[in-house]
């Protein structure tokens, strides 16, 4: 820019400077000291006083005249370029200014894809944490109701046991206390009772199945016949 803006200017005033000078020297050359025309130089033989001068001129006015055709051709040239460059450089800011302008809708758009993105995630987290709550919840209600059961289970067979027990210990004590026959009455009526609590309680309230303990009751092995109440132990 600075070669264009002064150097070739300056260039172009230094020839145009030369010209001149080159002019001055020729007119005072072909007038002489008189003022007159070729009045101190030697007339060429053949030719017309001042024709030289003339000539001289003539041709520095050729030379002036195409040095300022070619400066101008040089002036146009430089003013394509310039106008171009211009038009370049506009069109350069144009497109920079198009590609920012892009630029910065993608970037909206990246950072509301990217929120959109994250508020996904955070709602679904969300939802996964309330379901894991639930399914939790519901879990720990399900081992408290089993361990619920499991406790009342244990407590039924405990009294059971206990139940068990104290019929063993009567029947010990039977066995120590009456004959063998009334005890063998006595312990098949147990087995029965065995029998029907190994079936389940709708059993249980049977009065075909559940035979009250008497001495009365019939032995199996006697085929219905009734037995009579063994005496006291003497």
């Amino acid at each position: 820019i600075f070669f264009r803006s002064f150097v070739v200017p300056m260039r172009r005033l230094t020839a145009w400077a030369a010209a001149v000078r080159c002019l001055r020297s020729t007119m005072r050359y072909s007038e002489g000291p008189t003022g007159d025309l070729a009045s101190d130089s030697k007339p060429v033989q053949g030719s017309v006083p001042g024709q030289l001068a003339d000539s001289r001129i003539e041709l520095l006015c050729q030379k002036i005249n195409a040095l300022m055709e070619e400066n101008v051709d040089e002036l146009k040239k430089e003013m394509l370029s310039r106008k171009e460059k211009e038009h370049l450089e506009e069109s350069v800011q144009q497109h920079l200014d198009d590609s920012s302008s892009d630029m910065i809708h993608m970037k909206i758009a990246y950072e509301a894809a990217v929120n959109k993105c994250q508020d996904d995630l955070n709602v679904l987290q969300s939802i996964q944490t309330q379901e894991l709550t639930k399914r939790k919840a519901t879990e720990d209600a399900a081992i408290q109701s089993h361990e619920q059961e499991l406790r009342a289970a244990r407590d039924r067979i405990q009294e059971q046991n206990k139940q068990l027990a104290a019929q063993v210990a009567e029947i010990d004590s039977m066995f120590k206390e009456g004959p063998v026959e009334y005890f063998e009455e006595r312990l098949f009526d147990l087995r029965q009772r065995v029998a029907l609590w190994w079936a389940g309680p709708e059993h249980e309230e049977d009065p075909q199945r559940a035979q009250p303990l008497d001495a009365s009751a019939s032995d199996p092995k006697d085929h219905g016949n009734p037995k009579p109440k063994p005496p006291p132990e003497s």
